[in-house]
């Protein structure tokens, strides 16, 4: 098997697609050397695996233009289809606006107070309880970053995961 390994792409929803997007001759860059090792190599990449930080602030514009990207680009050039692209989110994968409203300030303060000893507990206590709105959203990350291949048209009009 032969995959190509890539990770940290940060596409910055303020720069990705601007006259003066100071990563696109990095992009150019990637594609052009992956071409290369093809020819090179002799062979199509089996997939391609992203080891985190897709987005640089977790928001829906910054995965459209890297599926994008990846699916019209990248994915042509490495020999593989879109269906074979393998995500594991990074710490920049997540919109941290997201982090500001009050059952978050709450969880933090709280934490603050608890013995270090029992933090795991108390955390597992947390997830445990909700659970349904963390697999919501892990769901949604992943109807955006990996969506069937397929026309997409920059709307907000998903269906919410079951």
């Amino acid at each position: 098997m032969l995959y190509l390994h890539i990770s940290d792409i940060h596409f910055k929803r303020k720069e990705v697609g601007t006259p003066d997007d100071p990563n696109q001759a990095l992009r150019n860059d990637m594609i052009e050397d992956v071409k290369h090792m093809r020819e090179k190599i002799g062979r199509a990449a089996d997939g391609i695996l992203i080891s985190g930080d897709i987005a640089y602030h977790g928001v829906e514009e910054e995965y459209n233009f890297a599926y994008d990207w990846l699916e019209k680009k990248l994915c042509p050039v490495a020999g593989c289809k879109i269906q074979d692209v393998f995500v594991v989110p990074g710490n920049h994968d997540i919109d941290r606006s997201k982090e500001a409203g009050p059952a978050q300030v709450a969880a933090r303060n709280s934490l603050r107070t608890i013995d270090a000893r029992e933090v795991d507990k108390v955390v597992r206590e947390w997830l445990s309880l909700c659970a349904d709105a963390l697999l919501f959203i892990i769901q949604c990350y992943l109807s955006v970053c990996l969506a069937p291949a397929g026309p997409r048209n920059g709307s907000n009009n998903q269906k919410k995961p079951q």
